[in-house]
């Protein structure tokens, strides 16, 4: 037994001192982007790796194994295949896959096509290292303004403190939503309030808008593959690099844009290079029916709702960095009602705005319920 567990260490050792290490990075080789996933194997054994989202891998390789092959794959490229002598001991290696094509113009396409993905699954994954990831403060100052056709224009302002409990880390559409609250101070009005309907706040509708923390969005990992994305240009965003993105999805529902009765959701995204931390975003929704997936489901009156044809939806939230952090400066929304009343069209436009006055990163102030309704304030 004793002479046993000597050989089997002697072995081991053996084993581990003639094992040589492969490391590298896996690209496109139109760009040079890095491919996440693709798998880096030894041909005819049980030994490969994953490579991480940035196409990085290390595989360790025995004495034995180094007369066989190495081969790259992931779906969408051809099999790279190199006798595995060449690069035994070689840790800076850049392995270029061609994208699958028939020929050359098809090639081209598929390269395209993959790099937007890459950069968004990118951005999606690189959220809790650039925006806050534990509970924090937000005070807004918040404006809304209703616009009819033949009454006068109703405005709101307000200051609004948000608390989450949880920080930029995308659970589920119900956990997102539970762990944010508000309180609202500071009210004024250019009308009295004379309903439920005139007392409304109407934040949640604006802070759905914040892709990069809400769940029910483009921003999602699950929901990626129902959008299409294009890489319009890159471009000087605020003194950075950054990718503009155009998506656009036919795959309409709750879920991805927030209301049952979607007719078109598309947009835009501003992913910066250096980071990928998204600093812009635009979304423009068009829909037969109005309701919120996270809202307070509140259009501007109840008889509107009954009359209703089809309303337009356009958001955009900046995102400004704050030390390590992005956090949003500014979120807005428009929306324009279109309904029929007394056998004639008619357009209501609501327009709403959060601008950020404060945040508090750490040690923040816990607030337990959100402020749907308030009463109490000067005409």
């Amino acid at each position: 037994m004793k002479h046993f567990l000597l050989l089997s260490i002697s072995i081991l050792f053996f084993f581990f001192a003639d094992a040589q290490k492969i490391a590298g990075k896996v690209v496109q080789m139109s760009d040079s982007e890095p491919i996440p996933f693709a798998t880096v194997a030894v041909s005819g054994s049980t030994l490969g790796v994953v490579c991480d989202f940035e196409g990085n891998f290390s595989l360790d390789v025995s004495k034995p194994q180094t007369y066989k092959t190495l081969a790259v794959t992931c779906v969408g490229y051809k099999e790279l295949k190199l006798d595995l002598k060449t690069v035994l001991g070689n840790e800076k290696l850049i392995l270029k896959l061609e994208a699958e094509g028939v020929d050359i113009d098809e090639v081209v396409v598929e390269e395209k096509s993959l790099l937007p993905y890459t950069v968004v699954k990118k951005a999606i994954v690189a959220i809790p290292q650039n925006y806050p990831d534990r509970a924090y403060n937000y005070t807004f100052a918040y404006t809304n303004t209703d616009k009819f056709n033949n009454a006068p224009d109703r405005t709101t302002g307000a200051q609004l403190k948000l608390y989450d409990s949880k920080g930029y880390h995308k659970e589920n559409v119900l956990k997102d939503f539970e762990s944010i609250n508000y309180k609202t101070s500071s009210f004024k009005r250019n009308f009295a309030v004379s309903d439920l309907e005139s007392g409304m706040i109407h934040a949640d509708d604006l802070l759905e808008n914040d892709l990069a923390r809400h769940s029910c969005n483009i921003l999602n990992i699950s929901k990626i593959d129902n959008f299409d994305f294009v890489i319009v240009k890159e471009i000087q965003f605020e003194g950075e690099a950054v990718w503009q993105l155009h998506f656009e999805t036919k795959s309409l529902g709750l879920l991805g844009t927030g209301t049952y009765d979607s007719k078109t959701f598309s947009g835009e995204l501003y992913i910066k290079k250096s980071d990928y931390a998204v600093v812009y975003a635009k979304t423009e929704l068009t829909a037969n029916a109005f309701s919120g997936l996270t809202g307070n489901l509140s259009a501007v009156g109840n008889s509107l709702l009954e009359n209703l044809k089809s309303y337009k939806k356009t958001a955009e939230v900046h995102y400004k960095k704050q030390g390590s952090r992005y956090i949003p400066s500014s979120i807005t929304s428009v929306y324009e009602f279109f309904y029929i009343q007394n056998e004639k069209n008619q357009l209501t436009k609501r327009s709403s705005e959060l601008k950020l006055s404060e945040s508090k990163l750490t040690q923040p102030e816990v607030i337990k319920n959100r402020t749907y309704f308030e009463y109490s304030a000067q005409k």
